[in-house]
């Protein structure tokens, strides 16, 4: 509910008087966008010609490519055909330009329009969004000592910000600074032109005692709001967040991130013990840490700036094959990149193993230390101390009830639980009095194998990690997860529980930089199907979605999931008469859409046609629970800034709509509120197709009419008001789209 209400917050603020405010002056009217990219939660902005005012575009997603900003520049003026974009010289200032966030608290007090300390000062260049009938942007003189000049005729087609670079040189050979800049509109790529048109200035005297101010260092009141910013103000502002269409990075600083923020970076040693020994081999292991991760930084670092030097450097390349150029650079320093990073995983590596040693010398002198004290004890009291051992050699022999040694375990254990797992499998009477042992001794073997993975149910002591190690190598080798999904249905209620907790525990379990229980998994899908079919059978439904959801927590799995004919078993699953099973599902099918943005984006653009045909089945359900699950996750799922091509195809299709339109009529006033949620996505579409905007025209008396007395029992709620009133004013104030 609270990304729904986010859109319907923001929503309400389009056009009112606090909104984002220009504090620069513009001289032109040309459509052109303004955007802070993907790093910033703030709504992007486009200029509307009509009414000479800035707005936020609030279903927009965020920009940080070239592409991604003239696909915006066609959204946000689909009346124009707009095919290309060009970076304004201009930094324009806003204010109120902040992180937009749901107004309401609980109580439905303190409306705030903007997130608290986002800040809503921005200084940004906007980018103009060209068509093919655009006027050429005027250039003039600022002052008599200018000169105006051109690169035009060469027939070198370059990117915009390369023909500024080759007009600062022409203005420097001129001892000269460059004021302004245009493109001739002859393009011929994205963001590519032909020539520039430039103003030069002759460069600015200064006594001694002048000193250049940045906007940091001026106070507010002392930049006018017809104040030209001019470059030399631009480099040194740290406050201009504006996109810039050169990389500014290179493409593998992401490996490196991901690299160095690996969880499993270094060796765990949280095992060892708090004596002097192993304190001290912590703060030696520590400082090799360390030292390790400021040398590999240095090096990368160092490695950045020779590539970004060498990126302004090809900027003046006229002559040259500019993109071929720099495709050698990134293929030469991506090679020495991944040079250094195996340097650096080898270094790892050797100070892991060097920190495993020195453990392995501890426990060797403790082993010594504990064995000595044993041969003493038995000195002195050997009678009593021989009876101790034979009687924990007898209790062990005939069925152990702790973890002593994980190769017992491996051996015994496990082989044994597995052994009774298939007998139950195989044996079909019940009655039989193998079967009713086997079904002891799975409760015996599985509380044993969790007190080998968690230690004992008393918490006196932590299992060592290398015979937690072993154990669960037993366990993937002998398939005993899979032998424990199958025979679920035939254990007892308790021995369920245990099973979903020792299965969760090992997928949880990591050694280095892998997970086990995942791999083993990932080669064995068939675990994963299993899980799913659970819902079919109401004894273990329940504890099958436990541990799915625990799997779905994994992308690779989740994945697996996605890809396969089963996810759509889930559509029947959550339309399950009996509550608990149907709510469970959805659980776990919302888990599937939901936690893993980028994967769940892919997988709805891929197969959306036919998601939303089988969604378009929930939306109708028979089922309340699920109707009303369904609406309040599609919302979600469109308003999910990963799925904005989702979102715009599903508000695009007047089938949709038409069933938004109808669920707004349910008698269930929750159903009427949740539809009510999605409906408003479509109205507030500034790109609506005619099928849509037909629909609504055709449908407008009557929906003014429905809205006006729709939900008029919720006086105290504000924010459904304000939403009320806005859509009915942006029904009231449509036009028709001539075809």
């Amino acid at each position: 509910m609270q990304s729904i209400l986010h859109l319907a917050v923001i929503l309400s603020f389009i056009y009112m008087v606090n909104g984002v405010v220009l504090k620069s002056t513009m001289n032109n009217n040309y459509p052109q966008i303004a955007v802070l990219g993907c790093n910033s939660s703030k709504a992007n902005l486009y200029y509307d010609t009509d009414k000479h005012v800035w707005v936020e575009h609030l279903i927009s997603s965020c920009v940080n490519d070239e592409q991604s900003i003239l696909e915006f520049c066609k959204q946000a003026y689909p009346s124009f055909r707009i095919g290309n974009i060009v970076r304004s010289d201009t930094v324009l200032r806003f204010e109120n330009w902040c992180e937009l966030i749901s107004p309401i608290d609980k109580n439905g007090d303190n409306i705030h329009r903007c997130k608290q300390g986002s800040g809503t000062e921005e200084f940004v260049q906007p980018y103009r969004c060209l068509y093919l009938t655009s006027k050429r942007e005027e250039i003039t003189l600022p002052t008599v000592d200018c000169t105006m000049n051109s690169i035009i005729g060469t027939d070198q087609c370059l990117r915009a910000e390369q023909w500024r670079q080759l007009a600062s040189v022409e203005c420097e050979n001129k001892n000269m600074n460059l004021n302004t800049s245009v493109m001739t509109l002859d393009w011929c790529g994205l963001s590519a032109f032909r020539g520039i048109e430039f103003v030069c200035c002759p460069t600015k005297k200064s006594n001694d005692n002048d000193y250049e101010t940045s906007l940091d260092e001026q106070d507010d009141n002392d930049l006018l709001e017809d104040d030209p910013i001019q470059d030399g103000q631009q480099s040194s502002n740290q406050r201009i967040i504006a996109m810039t269409l050169a990389s500014r990075e290179p493409s593998w600083m992401e490996d490196y991130r991901r690299w160095n923020t690996d969880s499993a970076y270094f060796a765990d040693d949280e095992d060892t013990n708090d004596d002097q020994t192993a304190t001290e081999e912590r703060e030696r292991f520590a400082k090799d840490k360390e030292s390790f991760k400021q040398k590999y930084k240095e090096q990368i670092d160092e490695l950045k700036t020779r590539w970004q030097n060498q990126q302004k450097k090809i900027q003046f390349l006229v002559n040259g094959n500019v993109s071929a150029v720099r495709e050698q650079i990134d293929i030469d320093f991506r090679r020495e990149y991944e040079s250094l990073k195996q340097a650096a995983s080898q270094e790892r590596t050797r100070l892991n193993e060097l920190h495993e040693i020195h453990l392995d010398n501890m426990l060797n002198v403790a082993k010594a230390e504990a064995n000595k004290k044993l041969i003493n004890a038995w000195n002195n009291l050997p009678l009593k101390i021989f009876l101790f051992l034979n009687t924990y050699s007898f209790a062990f022999c005939s069925y152990p009830t702790k973890a002593t040694r994980t190769s017992f375990f491996e051996t015994d254990y496990v082989k044994h639980l597995k052994e009774c797992l298939t007998i139950i499998e195989i044996e079909q009477d019940k009655e039989k009095k193998n079967y009713d042992e086997a079904i002891k001794n799975i409760h015996k073997a599985l509380l044993a194998l969790k007190d080998g993975l968690f230690g004992p149910r008393d918490g006196s002591s932590e299992p060592a990690i290398s015979d937690v190690s072993q154990l669960c190598s037993g366990i993937y080798s002998q398939e005993l997860l899979l032998a424990m999904i199958n025979n679920l249905g035939r254990v007892t209620f308790e021995d369920r529980k245990e099973i979903v907790a020792i299965f969760n525990n090992l997928l949880r379990r990591q050694v280095g930089t892998k997970y086990p229980a995942v791999d083993h998994i990932m080669q064995r899908p068939v675990i994963l199907f299993k899980l799913i079919e659970g819902y079919e059978n109401a004894d273990i439904a329940l504890n099958c979605g436990m541990m799915l959801r625990e799997c779905i927590r994994v992308q690779e799995l989740a994945e697996i999931i996605l890809k396969s004919d089963e996810f759509y078993k889930f559509f029947d699953y959550v339309q399950k008469s009996t509550f608990d099973i149907a709510s469970d599902a959805f659980a776990t099918f919302k888990d599937l859409l939901t936690k893993h943005k980028s994967l769940c984006a892919e997988f709805l653009e891929l197969n959306y046609d036919l998601f939303f045909s089988k969604y378009r089945d929930l939306l109708n359900s028979e089922n309340y629970v699920t109707r009303r699950q369904s609406l309040k996750l599609l919302g979600e799922l469109l308003l999910d800034r990963y799925n904005f091509s989702v979102m715009t195809k599903y508000i695009t299709n007047p089938d949709n709509l038409k069933q938004q339109m109808n669920l707004l009529k349910e008698k269930s006033k929750n159903i009427q509120f949740e539809a009510f949620h999605v409906f408003k996505i479509f109205v507030a579409n500034p790109s609506k197709p005619k099928a849509i905007s037909d629909i609504l025209l055709r449908n407008r008396d009557k929906l003014i009419e429905f809205l006006t007395s729709f939900h008029t029992d919720r006086t105290d709620d504000e924010q459904f008001n304000d939403e009320k009133a806005y859509l009915i004013k942006q029904i009231s104030e449509l036009k028709e789209i001539k075809a």
